[in-house]
Parts: structure tokens; sequence; C-alpha cells
């Protein structure tokens, strides 16, 4: 009995090797194939699909309850400007803007208007809806309407009366 569990052993030892070499020379073809696949694509190609992944990106980030401060208006446009490597004053001029105002619109210094919003979706081609942008807006809003205590301090000398005062949380 123990040599043949040893002679077992040895040949369950043998097939997991081999069968571990064809896993690595499988994955290496794998790789090698994505590779050749990868250099195929054109680079409108790569930019659709560079957009695509941007837009689920947002979206996954749309559908999580928490808020990423880092994940903001002008971070998904300015990673848009990057995917079609175009400079600020490019971009205005193609959505009709002023370059002032897409900077204050990248830095968080400024939401975009509903107007700018059709044009991203304009120039992206569909792929980046204007819902989607808005969307992100209101996140934003949402956000600091939960969070900006001290508002709510200083519009409670302008309520003179509170329902239910003695329940009230306010």
């Amino acid at each position: 009995f123990p040599s043949h569990d040893i002679n077992n052993h040895d040949t369950k030892l043998h097939i997991m090797k081999t069968s571990k070499k064809r896993n690595l020379i499988s994955e290496d073809e794998l790789r090698k194939k994505r590779a050749q696949l990868k250099e195929s694509y054109t680079s409108d190609q790569v930019i659709h699909a560079n957009l695509l992944q941007l837009k689920f990106k947002l979206e996954d980030y749309l559908n999580q309850e928490v808020f990423n401060k880092t994940q903001s208006f002008g971070f998904y446009l300015r990673s848009y400007l990057q995917i079609l490597d175009k400079k600020n004053n490019t971009f205005a001029n193609e959505i009709d803007i002023n370059v002032t105002e897409l900077s204050q619109i990248l830095n968080n210094h400024r939401n975009p208007s509903e107007k700018v919003l059709i044009r991203i979706e304009l120039h992206s081609n569909g792929i980046l809806p204007a819902i989607l942008w808005h969307r992100l807006i209101e996140k934003e809003k949402e956000h600091e309407l939960l969070t900006n205590f001290s508002l709510r301090v200083r519009e409670r000398s302008h309520v003179n009366f509170i329902v239910n005062q003695q329940n009230s949380i306010l």
C-alpha cells in the first residue's frame, strides 16, 4: 500500500506540474493575443473604448451611495479631455464657451449650465449623455445640502414657526 500511495502522489504531482505549465503557456499565449489585438486598434477605436470606460466609471460612481469629493464634475470632465488629448482652449472653442468658464468648471469653482451639459453630450457623440453630467452635479449638491450645518444654523433665524416644535430635530 505505501509504495502505491507514493506512486499515486508522484503521478498527481506530475499532472499538477504539467497542468500548471499548460496554464502558464495558455496565459502567455492569451497575453500575446491581447497585445496583438490591442496593436490592431485604430486611434478612434481606442478613444471610443476609453470613453465607454469613462462612462461606466461615472455610472458606477453615480450608483454608489457614498460621496467622494475627488470624483467631481471637474475630475470627470478633465478625464474626458485627457482621453481626447484636448487642451482647454481647443475644447472651449469646440463647444463655444469662454476658456475662463471652462477653467472655472474644471476647477470646481463654477457649475456648468445646462447648455454646457448638452454641448458635452453632443461633443462626445452621445457617449456621455447630459443626464449623467446632471446627475453628477445633483450628487454634489445633495452632499452639500446634507453636510452644510452652518447653513442650517444661519437659516434657522429666518424661520419664525416650526411645526410640532417639541419633536423637532432643529
